[in-house]
Order: structure tokens, then sequence, then C-alpha cells
């Protein structure tokens, strides 16, 4: 099956309540073992009616959110953080108030590397007045796909850039990412 027809039976399958609905900023990533990450951003959470509609108060998780993909094309599950009744992003900054917004993705030895950029509202408090704080790396340890640390490592930031694409040198020795 096509991938549109793959989601939509995943998405509007309704047999989770606490299931992935809709989402931004996809990124997808093929692991050692065969099956694939698809990370996003902000995520609808909830379940869907018969013209794939959702009711106004679907819960909406700022930040991200993932889905594990099975070896034979098949989404197994989603990764989220809280509870099924109280659901947050999957990697959370340890600042209260801020979020990650995930960019690329790598496979180093035992670990996935995701690219995050950390955001918080601004002074305003208005819905688009957002403030950058900088892009880092967050370890998840393979096959499990846990979280290995709570505390990315910065990347060097140049005038305010944010960060959503990495790229593997295929020159350098294996099992060896430098973040200058």
């Amino acid at each position: 099956t096509t991938l549109t027809e793959r989601s939509h039976a995943y998405f509007d399958s309704n047999v989770r309540t606490d299931d992935v609905t809709g989402a931004d900023g996809p990124h997808a990533l093929a692991l050692p073992d065969g099956r694939r990450l698809w990370g996003f951003g902000d995520t609808f959470l909830g379940t869907v009616d018969g013209i794939h509609g959702r009711a106004i108060d679907t819960r909406l998780v700022v930040g991200n959110t993932y889905i594990e993909e099975s070896t034979g094309g098949t989404f197994v599950r989603p990764l989220t953080g809280g509870t099924a009744s109280a659901p947050t992003a999957f990697l959370r900054p340890s600042t209260p108030g801020h979020w990650y917004w995930p960019g690329d993705a790598v496979v180093e030895g035992s670990k996935l590397r995701v690219l995050v950029n950390e955001w918080s509202h601004g002074p305003s408090g208005t819905t688009f007045d957002w403030v950058f704080h900088g892009t880092g790396i967050v370890s998840l340890s393979l096959p499990g796909l846990t979280v290995d640390t709570k505390s990315p490592h910065q990347v060097s930031l140049r005038a305010g850039m944010t960060w959503t694409g990495l790229l593997e040198d295929l020159c350098a020795p294996a099992n060896e990412l430098e973040f200058n």
C-alpha cells in the first residue's frame, strides 16, 4: 500500500484514544534493524470521525511525538511523554515552559542522535510570540528508543540560526560525530 493509505489506516483507526491523528514537521529515519521512526512537531492526539475530522477539544501536544513503523511497513505505536490522559511531548527540555521542535536524526552505533531546537513563548505570551534558545542533540538508546539523556549537547550557534538537518560524514571514522 502507499504511504498515504498506510497513514490513513493508522491515523484513522481509533483503536487507541490517545493516538496521533495529525502532526506537522515530519522527519523519517531508517533504523539499523529495518524499522523506521517518524518524528513530528506539534501533534494532535485522539480520534477522528468518518471524514478524517477531529473534535474541537482534540488534544494538541506542543513540541514533538514519534511513531514507530515496523519492518513490514505497519505503524506500530506512538512515542509520547506523560500519560494517556495527560500526554506531553516525547522529548522535553529541563526548563519549564520550554519545548523542543525536532529536526533530523542520525544513527551512531547504539544511539539515535536527534537534532532539536528549543523554544519558549516570548514576553507577550501570545500564540506566535516565540523565543529561540538554541539547537541541541538528544540521544535515544537503540533498539528500545528510550531517552538516554535529558540535557542535549549544544551545537554551536551562528547568528541565531535554527538547525534542522544533519549530514553524516562518510569519510569520518565509524561511530564518531563531532559537534563544534
